[in-house]
């Protein structure tokens, strides 16, 4: 569920047109089951392939200029550091590109 919810997120933003962005943008922060996804996956062994399109969404939520957009987006950094941080100590360097 965890995977279906996210791929649902990331296929949902690539085609919103720019006029519904400030709505899109202010409705993400009421998608608990989004977030809750987005906090297991970084939690646990991920990989690549889901991770790579997720922090890249993440990362042009910031770079959007929208507040909403880079609040949800900063949530995540102490989860992602940790999951950093984590791979490193196990000497799993190569998850964490």
């Amino acid at each position: 569920m965890t995977s279906r919810v996210i791929r649902e997120w990331l296929a949902e933003y690539k085609t919103l047109p720019e006029e519904e962005m400030h709505t899109y943008s202010c409705m993400l922060q009421n998608k608990e089951d989004l977030k809750d996804a987005l906090f297991r996956l970084f939690d646990e062994d991920f990989t690549q392939e889901i991770v790579d399109p997720v922090c890249h969404q993440l990362f042009d939520f910031y770079r959007s200029g929208r507040k909403e957009l880079q609040r949800f987006s900063l949530e995540f950094i102490p989860t992602l550091i940790t999951a950093y941080l984590t791979d490193i100590s196990r000497n799993e360097k190569k998850k964490t590109g």
